[in-house]
């Protein structure tokens, strides 16, 4: 499994977020008053059974990424930095299935406390005046790859709908601001304000 957060190709290294290390990933999340640059890039490995009835190719999404109420009911998470909108289903709790529940444990000790992020965030434009980002408990998703260690050279490619929209060749730098979609109109004069 794997989650991107920054913009860079640098991964997690889950022993330096071990109890008692330095935690380079835990203490980038954690300081809102900077940009992120942590490391980007946070791999899970699982093994599953895949003649389980439970095990399904694809996840919902959003999942909830960190999902610290292991075997309990878990709180209703917001998407929207506003929270307007309340959510949450047991599908979205993939880690809380039996397939994953023991396994995930583990990292999840590594993983700083993103469901704390979920009772203080702020709207967008509120988070800039203060000079602070925003982080989240929910995870997207977009396009993953999942290789079978049990069949050498065996890999699925899952083409997924992250939540700026559906993935395709050149999407990224378009969401990002770095690329420019002509206008399907008439030009018009206007200012800006």
């Amino acid at each position: 499994m794997l989650f991107i957060r920054g913009k860079d190709d640098r991964i997690v290294d889950w022993s330096d977020e071990a109890p008692n290390r330095p935690r380079p990933f835990n203490r980038a999340v954690s300081d809102l008053s900077v940009p992120y640059q942590g490391p980007s890039i946070v791999v899970m490995r699982f093994r599953v059974d895949r003649s389980n009835p439970a095990y399904k190719t694809y996840w919902p999404s959003p999942i909830v990424f960190h999902d610290k109420f292991i075997g309990q009911e878990a709180p209703k998470i917001s998407p929207d930095p506003e929270s307007i909108y309340l959510v949450q289903t047991d599908g979205m709790r993939v880690f809380n299935n039996d397939m994953y529940r023991e396994q995930y444990r583990a990292y999840l000790s590594r993983l700083p406390d993103l469901s704390f992020f979920d009772h203080v965030k702020k709207p967008a434009g509120s988070a800039a005046i203060d000079m602070e980002t925003s982080q989240n408990s929910l995870a997207f998703q977009g396009t993953f790859r999942i290789k079978h260690l049990d069949r050498p050279g065996v890999i699925e490619e899952t083409l997924g709908s992250g939540h700026c929209g559906v993935d395709y060749i050149g999407a990224a730098s378009l969401r990002a601001g770095k690329g420019v979609r002509a206008e399907q109109k008439a030009p018009s004069l206007c200012r800006m304000i």
